[in-house]
């Protein structure tokens, strides 16, 4: 009941009643990796299902990101006198606190799993590491900060822009780790990272500094 009720709030419209839904999702997932009476595969697949979720609304179109990218309006303090949001004052500030009010959801699921994807000393598991996680496909339009991660598990970034920096130093890949065909529109850091398994960074595009 907990999980269908945190999903329906995923599709709230307003922003603080889809990050309760996070939460509650994100709570779930720890309550299933310490349920005693469960093996560990039973853990991992019913913890799974949650991340999957919370991957597929990563994964989510948004288009007021578009806005954000293509004239670059809705980054700015003021509308500017062309384009879009000519003579649409009212529509600028509304379409920029929903822009960034939606950022503010998305960025939370990233740090939740972020900070369960480190152990407590540098290069080691952390309690959500066995997961498999699949943002492919996803429009970045805030800044993605998963450093010092461990993935004993496939990750998938393929097909994905990134329209702010990007961040995946000092990480550990024991699966596969497949970043082909993205765009990165600024800064990009996958520095001091160790792949394990296959590693996949072809046909990608970097406008701005790449380590």
């Amino acid at each position: 009941e907990r999980y269908t009720k945190a999903v329906e709030q995923l599709g709230d419209e307003k922003a603080p009643i889809r990050v309760g839904g996070v939460y509650t999702l994100v709570g779930l997932v720890d309550e299933w990796l310490e349920e005693e009476s469960l093996s560990e595969n039973e853990k991992l697949k019913e913890g799974q299902v949650i991340i999957n979720n919370l991957c597929a609304y990563i994964r989510s179109p948004f288009i007021l990101a578009s806005h954000y990218d293509e004239y670059d309006e809705l980054s700015q303090v003021i509308p500017t006198p062309e384009v879009i949001y000519k003579d649409k004052e009212e529509k600028f500030y509304a379409d920029k606190a929903t822009l960034y009010s939606e950022a503010d959801v998305r960025l939370e699921i990233i740090k939740e799993i972020h900070d369960r994807l480190q152990g407590s000393d540098k290069n080691t598991p952390g309690a959500w590491s066995d997961f498999e996680y699949d943002f492919s496909g996803s429009t970045f339009f805030y800044p993605i900060d998963l450093t010092n991660s461990y993935y004993a598990k496939p990750i998938n970034f393929r097909n994905s822009i990134y329209k702010s920096w990007a961040n995946f130093s000092g990480s550990t890949y024991k699966g596969g780790a497949n970043f082909r065909n993205s765009i990165y529109k600024s800064r990009a850091n996958f520095r001091d990272s160790t792949y394990k398994g296959e590693a996949d960074f072809r046909i990608s595009i970097y406008r701005s500094w790449a380590n």
